[in-house]
């Protein structure tokens, strides 16, 4: 009997990160959003059947359809949060009224949903081009989307990679706008929310 290849292993870090942004935007109500109600409610619909779907596939060990499905999920996200980036620097610098709350929420959404939108890009190009650490003499590690989500999430919080070294200039160039967009809505526009706020 031919054992599973581990490329075909079920990955459930997808849906499951998927699953907390969505948690995490549904307890941010008062964040900046893309267009009136009814685009935020659309986008959200959307969102969700990604992430039941990511599940459902997975389940089924249809890790194919589960990548493709996640990609929607992601990219429908990316869109949203491209919106609130852009938001955010109009009303930081178009001397409107802010409101902190709103700002410092939507702060918090973009930075988290940053963090998943670059893992799935990372897990996309693949181990290829990155640098994972590793004891010597062990055999090579099978990485799993996880993998590529610490990775995302040390970049946006050290704004550089700790342990994981890019090997190409597009692997450099993502994680330099990753860590923009992060030190941006910490330096900028969480810090000008607390400042409102106190």
């Amino acid at each position: 009997m031919n054992d599973v290849a581990p490329s075909h292993k079920r990955d459930w870090g997808k849906g499951g990160t998927l699953l907390v942004i969505a948690v995490v935007l549904l307890a941010l109500p008062d964040r900046f959003t893309l267009g009136g109600p009814i685009v935020s409610y659309s986008i959200g619909l959307i969102f969700a059947a990604t992430c039941v779907s990511s599940f459902v596939t997975t389940a089924i060990g249809a890790q194919k359809w589960a990548n493709g499905v996640m990609k929607v999920g992601v990219f429908v996200l990316a869109v949203s949060i491209l919106a609130s980036v852009v938001q955010v620097l109009v009303i930081m610098f178009g001397g409107s009224a802010i409101n902190g709350v709103a700002l410092l929420e939507t702060a918090l959404s973009i930075w988290v949903s940053n963090v998943a939108i670059f893992a799935m890009l990372y897990h996309t190009i693949g181990e290829r081009e990155f640098l994972f650490p590793h004891r010597d003499g062990d055999p090579p590690a099978q990485y799993v989307f996880l993998d590529y989500l610490f990775l995302s999430f040390t970049t946006a919080t050290a704004f550089s990679p700790t342990d994981t070294a890019p090997l190409s200039t597009r692997t450099r160039m993502m994680i330099m706008v990753e860590s923009a967009i992060s030190l941006m809505m910490i330096a900028l526009a969480a810090a000008r929310a607390v400042n409102i706020l106190t």
